[in-house]
This record gives C-alpha cells, sequence and structure tokens, in this order.
C-alpha cells in the first residue's frame, strides 16, 4: 500500500458540530471511502460551517484514512467577493504538501486550487461532475445578467479540464464535448453508488410491475431532486400538471426532497389549486426512496440543469419509465421520444399525457429503463473509477520522483 495521500475539493456543503464533520444530504463516509481503493488517505478540502444543532438528513464523513480540510464557509452571490481573501490563503496552504490532487469541479475551491498548483507547476486531475454553462444561464438562475455570469466560469473549466493529466467525467459524451480534455488519460463514470441490495429490490419490482391503468386516467408522478436551487425545475412540472389538470386529468404528484425553494413551490401549487401534490421532504436515500419509486407510475426530471441523475438511474432500476429534459447527461439515459426542451411547461404536459395513454409505450419505455440501469452497477463503476485513481497516483509520484 503506497503511503500517498489525496487531496480533494468539493463543492459539498460539510458543517461542523462538537468537533465531529458532517455531509449535507450527501457526501458521507461511505462516499469518500471510494479513493481509499488506491489511496492511503484522502483530505477533503470543503467549506465548513459550525452549527449548534444538527438536522436529520446529515451524513458523518470522517472515519480511518478520511479527514475534513475545512476552509471558510461561503454562500452564493456577493458574499463570495467579501470571502476571497480568505479563500486564496485557506486554499494556497492545502496546496503545499506533496500529494496527489483531484478536483471536483466545476466550482470555486477547485477553481482556486488549481490555480496554486498550475503556480507550483503540480500535476492534479478532474473529476468533472457539472456545467456552469447550464447552471448559470439567465433560465437557470432565473436572472438576466446569467448568461454573462457563466462566461468567465466556462473558461476557467475549460482550462482546467485542459492543464488537467487526467479528467473523468460523469457523462459518456455530453461534457466532453463542451470540455475537451487534453491529459494523458480519460474516462467517464458516474458519482452515484448504487447497493447491490436496493438494485435486487429494484429488478423484484421491475417483474412486478404493472404499466399503465386500464381505462383511468388517475396516475401517480413522482419527483425527486433538491429543493435548494431552481435548477431541478419543479415549477416547470408543476405547471405542466396544473395544464393536465385543466384537460381533465387526475394526477397525483409526490416530490421528494427539501431545500430554500420549497415553501415557494407549496405556495405555486396551490394557487394552481393542485390538491394532489404531496411534499414529503428530504428522504434519507435508499430503501425509503426505492419504495416510493416502486410505487410511482411514472418518473419526470425536468431539469434546467443537470449532470447525470443519481435519482433518474434509480426510478430506471425500479423498472419506471421515464421524461427528462434535454440537458446534460439526460439523453445518455432516455430515449429521444422521452425527452422534452427544458423549460417548455406544455411540451412536458403533453409528453406526460401521451406516455400514460399508452400502457404498451410504458411497458416499453421501463423494461428498456431497466437494462440501462444495469450499465450502472457499482462494480462496473469501480472498475473505471480505480483506473483512473491509479494513473492519477502513478502521475504523481514521477513527479516526486522526478521523472516529470
Amino acid at each position: 500500500m503506497t503511503n500517498l495521500a489525496v487531496y480533494v475539493t468539493t463543492e459539498q456543503k460539510f458543517i461542523l458540530h462538537k468537533g465531529r464533520f458532517y455531509a449535507e444530504a450527501i457526501g458521507g463516509q461511505e462516499f469518500w471511502q471510494r479513493y481509499l481503493d488506491v489511496f492511503k488517505s484522502v483530505k477533503i478540502v470543503a467549506r465548513v460551517k459550525p452549527v449548534e444543532n444538527l438536522r436529520d438528513n446529515v451524513l458523518y464523513v470522517e472515519g480511518e484514512g478520511i479527514e475534513v480540510i475545512p476552509i471558510p464557509y461561503f454562500y452564493s452571490g456577493w458574499c463570495r467577493l467579501f470571502m476571497l481573501p480568505a479563500l486564496l490563503m485557506h486554499t494556497r496552504k492545502a496546496t503545499v504538501q506533496d500529494s496527489a490532487f483531484i478536483l471536483r469541479v466545476p466550482g470555486l475551491v477547485g477553481t482556486f486550487v488549481s490555480i496554486w498548483l498550475c503556480l507550483r507547476r503540480w500535476p492534479y486531475a478532474v473529476e468533472l461532475v457539472g456545467d456552469p454553462y447550464d447552471s448559470l444561464s439567465s433560465q437557470a438562475l432565473g436572472k438576466w445578467w446569467g448568461d454573462l455570469l457563466r462566461i468567465p466560469f466556462v473558461y476557467a473549466l475549460r482550462r482546467q479540464c485542459q492543464q488537467a493529466v487526467a479528467a473523468a467525467y460523469v457523462t459518456r459524451e455530453t461534457l466532453q464535448k463542451r470540455y475537451p480534455p487534453d491529459g494523458r488519460f480519460t474516462t467517464h463514470y458516474s458519482s452515484i453508488t448504487l447497493n447491490p441490495d436496493l438494485l435486487a429490490f429494484g429488478a423484484k419490482r421491475f417483474r412486478a410491475r404493472q404499466y399503465g391503468r386500464v381505462n383511468s386516467n388517475h396516475h401517480r408522478l413522482i419527483f425527486v431532486g433538491s429543493l435548494s436551487q431552481r435548477y431541478k425545475g419543479l415549477h416547470v412540472l408543476l405547471e405542466a400538471l396544473h395544464l393536465c389538470q385543466t384537460a381533465g386529468w387526475d394526477l397525483e404528484l409526490m416530490v421528494l426532497g427539501d431545500g430554500f425553494y420549497r415553501a415557494e413551490y407549496e405556495r405555486l401549487a396551490e394557487s394552481m389549486q393542485l390538491h394532489n401534490v404531496i411534499f414529503h421532504g428530504y428522504l434519507k436515500g435508499g430503501q425509503a426512496v426505492f419504495e416510493q419509486l416502486a410505487e410511482a407510475d411514472l418518473f419526470v426530471m425536468p431539469s434546467l440543469v443537470e449532470g447525470l441523475p443519481r435519482a433518474m438511474i434509480e426510478a430506471m432500476a425500479c423498472g419506471l419509465p421515464c421524461i427528462g429534459s434535454i440537458v446534460g447527461g439526460i439523453p445518455e439515459l432516455l430515449a429521444i421520444e422521452d425527452l422534452v426542451p427544458p423549460g417548455d411547461a406544455p411540451a412536458l404536459a403533453s409528453k406526460i399525457r401521451q406516455v400514460l395513454a399508452d400502457p404498451a409505450k410504458m411497458q416499453e419505455m421501463g423494461e428498456r429503463n431497466f437494462h440501462t440501469s444495469l450499465e450502472y452497477h457499482p462494480d462496473r463503476l469501480r472498475e473505471r473509477r480505480n483506473a483512473f485513481y491509479q494513473f492519477v497516483h502513478d502521475a504523481t509520484m514521477d513527479r516526486i520522483s522526478g521523472k516529470s
């Protein structure tokens, strides 16, 4: 076993409670252990906020070989400008070690660390998990200046991919086209971890699933995603649901997720008189989410921004028909006839009615989705991840020994 440590930057939000670090909703200890397949230890460089009380949706992070390197917590917007000196100082301190560096980008933390590493002429790799071209657009932000704001961030991300010795993408080809790699090693793999037991549960429900309901226009739809931003497009789905209801359809919508915009979405549903929209809040993943997916008729993901959505792959693993928008990696998961333009409520409403009115089509979609989800079995993903980590490890060791 090597003694080499890997520093990993992330935009994931962490909290500190009584000397212990926790991740909010995702990114717990299980996630970070994957780096220990190749490296002796992993140092997580992330923003950390001290709190007095813990919420239910937190996961403990640190463990044997896993350590958090805290930097000042910053919020979005102008707060970043005021925090700039402190962020520069703390990210510089994180780059002084002769260790491997993997930057989970896009993000401000990874951008600053890449600058310091380039000044040191030290190798680093990137794991590309999102796209600022979409996330900072005026449509996603709801602000006219979004299209201007994304220009420097897109440029920075392209530079990071070009300067990295290796790049891993969550998509097979979508992000690669916009942010082409220039390193010696390129691969793709999803960041998701699907528990084999849950996959077995999904397979069982897939085999027992009945697609469509004879002589009925009542169906249960399900949406899974964070409500912390408008990126997931729940407002578009609510508008589409209103159009379906006006056309005489009796649809129930289960909303799994929580965040800053939840109250706004609840008010929007009430103003549209959508009384069959049930906000479940955050469910702590795993069995609880799969059980809700197993009882639904149709999964809808109207995202304005997306990487490669874990929630959709979990729905597919249950044999659930899915509709998604044409953003990010969603077109790599679904057939073209199951896609709609982002932000287009009438098109989404039409697609929902079209699918639910055709049980044979629902069965075809569900079977196709189930077999696609098998490509994301953890064993298949682990093999590609470890090959990437091993390359980063060897490139760093060559730099330490003076071979490169």
